[in-house]
């Protein structure tokens, strides 16, 4: 389960749906590894995508 604030996905002239899929195309690629760091290496790629740290938050729950 994932949960993340607008400030993930959102960048300034941009649609929010392209955030949204570069987000999920990030997380599904550390399905293969498994998410031990895969909160804060996400919030980490997206702020760097984004270009912003504003609102920038997210609760990642897996279970193995």
């Amino acid at each position: 389960i994932m949960l993340y604030t607008d400030g993930m996905v959102e960048a300034p002239r941009r649609d929010i749906d392209e955030g949204i899929a570069r987000l999920l195309g990030e997380a599904e690629r550390l399905v293969v590894t498994g998410f031990k760091t895969g909160a804060s290496e996400l919030v980490t790629t997206m702020q760097r995508t984004v270009a912003s740290g504003d609102d920038c938050a997210l609760v990642l729950i897996w279970r193995s």
